[in-house]
């Protein structure tokens, strides 16, 4: 007990009001009355008077404020020494100037017995006003509330309890129940300042979450601290410290660091700021604080992050990165780019991925020194480019002489043809390779056995030889020992193996060594074999497909199982845009960017998802807007008009491009990390 406390108790004792003698030592039923003021009121006032009546007691003290006067608080208390009830009791407590009343305070108690009250009475500069708060009101701390107890933190008085009920003997808790009986609720709890019940009973302030320490102000809770690692980010009192300053991304680290959602999702971790990037955005400066500020498809950043093209930027790669061609060989596939670049994949035995390794890649790799190509052209086991200078460079099998270097060495960089320099187009074929040169003639090179060089013989040429009797030619297309060329009129020549008919002139010849034409076209625009095949497929101007050679498997696409001669039609439904040929099998892309394919399909080379082999074309799924086409031995591929490459069938050597080794894929897949979706 303070040494104030104590004074305050004995002078109750030395007799002021009632018997306090008899009650001193014992346990009284006791009032004790304290009035007490703000720190400007004192000069307001002259004279305070305090008045307590009952039916069992009447009390009064006044006292003189002032220079040399008695100081505030006042102290009046009342006891009954043998427990017996005091009270009820009214208490008047007027505030005076020598001119008149400034405020008058009433508060009314119920009976107290066997008990010790204490009641707080605290006058307030906001109360000392020439005004009345009403019938049964009084002027509190703040302001005029009901006239019953007055509130106000009240002081510990020793064994006088904190809290003034009111009541006969029972508590008044703070839980909006009448607990003590008096028809009165809540009484003696200062809802406007004290933190354990602010604003409401049980409202809490210091128990908020993550509050470290809080008060109450008018009825509302003010933090004054939060524990670590926690904010009181909203200014909220009521919400406590309601942000984890540890993993809040609007608030991380502290409440005014907001990790920037821009173009992604932001996260807080440890209090450091990280970002998810919407795909086509990246955080390219390392600052989640300015969120995933680069656009992908813009110039400066494409695809990647400091990634910069010298021209444009389109689906989030640099223009000269687009595929523009591919071709596809026996067990390999090759795309060209943009820029010059060339990239193959698949098997590799003989180093026809020009990498430099006779390693098999599962995904594409980019063609040693080779920048400038404009074309490129797949044989069985090796490939060929046409450069930009319009020289010819081939890698890969060179068994027969199709490098055209003057040996018979596999290469696994380009090497130059030996005197082609003015080369128009390629094609390349199981063990051969033509070109067509400036003039509209052709030059072809490798192996002969069959006549498939042109040259009126079959000796293998490990150097270009001119094929005899050509000056109009515009494409050309190389297969497994036949070629065939489409001259400026529509027409088509072949020469080479003939034994299924590859030269489609109707003769029964075992083969030709110098070109004859085919019998019954016109207005073809575009041919296709393939390295591995001994039939041929022709497009014409109005999108019908014709085919002949080999065609056991149902690869001619007539609905039959046997050999052509002449050209027979492919069954198709619509106009078709692009003709491609695997070994034995066919495809063909129509106008409306699907894909229809027929023949063997014991890889799943026809894309449809199953492996039956089909006379009549099956569509092949997964592949949507494609408009160029290429056939392997067993597998397929094929370009969208934007660029994308997939493939299908036959996988063992990873030429289907997909990354992987699985042994057939008979749907369309994506060749992996070509740009362009």
């Amino acid at each position: 007990m303070s040494a104030r406390t104590s004074a305050r108790l004995l002078l109750l004792c030395a007799g002021l009001a009632l018997s306090f003698a008899a009650g001193c030592g014992s346990a009284p039923t006791e009032l004790v009355l304290v009035v007490d003021t703000s720190l400007s009121v004192p000069g307001e006032l002259d004279t305070v008077v305090i008045a307590v009546t009952g039916p069992t007691t009447t009390a009064s003290k006044t006292a003189t404020l002032g220079a040399g006067g008695t100081t505030l608080p006042l102290t009046l208390g009342l006891t009954h020494a043998d427990g017996a009830a005091l009270g009820p009791v009214t208490i008047v407590v007027t505030g005076q100037r020598a001119s008149g009343d400034v405020v008058r305070r009433r508060v009314t108690t119920e009976f107290v017995q066997e008990q010790s009250k204490l009641l707080r009475v605290v006058l307030v500069a906001d109360c000392l006003l020439p005004r009345d708060c009403g019938a049964g009101n009084t002027c509190s701390e703040n302001g005029c509330v009901p006239e019953h107890i007055a509130g106000g933190a009240l002081p510990d008085f020793g064994s006088v309890p904190g809290r003034f009920d009111g009541g006969s003997g029972a508590v008044e808790r703070c839980n909006g129940v009448d607990d003590d009986g008096d028809a009165l609720i809540d009484e003696g709890f200062d809802l406007q300042h004290e933190s354990a019940n602010c604003g409401a009973c049980g409202n809490d302030c210091g128990g908020k979450p993550g509050v470290g320490a809080a008060h109450c102000a008018a009825g509302v809770c003010v933090v004054d601290a939060c524990v670590a690692d926690r904010g009181d980010c909203d200014t909220d009192g009521e919400t406590g410290c309601e942000s984890d300053l540890l993993t809040d991304a609007a608030h991380c680290n502290s409440c005014i660091n907001t990790c920037q959602p821009l173009h992604g999702a932001p996260t807080c971790g440890a209090g450091a700021c990280s970002i998810a990037c919407v795909p086509g955005f990246a955080d390219c400066d390392d600052s989640p604080a300015s969120g995933c500020e680069a656009d992908l498809s813009a110039i400066d950043s494409c695809g990647r992050c400091a990634n910069r093209c010298t021209t444009m930027c389109a689906a989030g790669y640099c223009d000269d990165q687009r595929v523009t061609s591919l071709t596809v060989g026996g067990s390999h596939g090759c795309a060209l780019r943009a820029s010059g670049a060339v990239v193959c994949w698949g098997g590799n035995a003989s180093g026809q991925l020009g990498d430099g390794s006779v390693m098999t890649r599962r995904q594409p790799v980019d063609v040693r020194s080779l920048l400038d190509a404009r074309e490129v052209v797949a044989g069985d086991s090796h490939t060929c480019a046409l450069r930009a200078s319009r020289a010819v460079v081939c890698w890969g099998e060179g068994g027969s002489g199709q490098l055209g270097e003057g040996s018979t060495m596999d290469r696994t960089t380009p090497v130059a043809v030996s005197t082609v320099t003015d080369a128009t187009s390629l094609a390349a074929g199981g063990g051969h390779t033509c070109a067509v040169r400036a003039g509209a003639t052709v030059a072809c090179w490798g192996a002969n056995n069959r006549g498939q060089l042109g040259d009126g013989s079959t000796s293998t040429r490990v150097s270009p030889v001119t094929v005899a009797g050509l000056a109009n030619v515009t494409a050309l297309v190389a297969g497994q020992a036949h070629t065939c060329a489409l001259e400026t009129d529509g027409s088509v020549v072949c020469w080479g193996a003939n034994d299924q008919g590859q030269l489609g002139d109707g003769s029964a010849d075992a083969s030709s060594t110098s070109p004859r034409i085919v019998r019954g076209l016109a207005n073809v625009t575009a041919l296709a074999t393939s390295a591995n095949a001994s039939h041929t497929c022709a497009l014409t101007l109005s999108g019908e497909v014709y085919c002949w050679g080999d065609g056991a498997s149902g690869q001619l696409g007539d609905g039959a199982m046997t050999d052509a001669r002449a050209p027979v039609l492919a069954m198709l439904s619509a106009s078709a845009q692009a003709v491609s040929v695997g070994s034995q099998h066919s495809c063909a892309a129509l106008l409306d960017g699907t894909v229809r394919c027929w023949g063997a399909n014991d890889q799943g080379q026809l894309g449809n998802g199953a492996t039956l082999s089909s006379a009549a074309p099956v569509t092949v799924e997964g592949a949507a807007s494609i408009t160029v086409l290429g056939g392997g031995n067993k597998h397929s591929c094929a370009m969208t008009m934007t660029g994308a490459v997939y493939c299908w069938g036959w996988n063992l050597s990873g030429q289907v491009g997909d990354g992987s080794l699985s042994p057939s894929l008979p749907t369309a897949t994506r060749v992996r990390t070509l740009p362009f979706p």
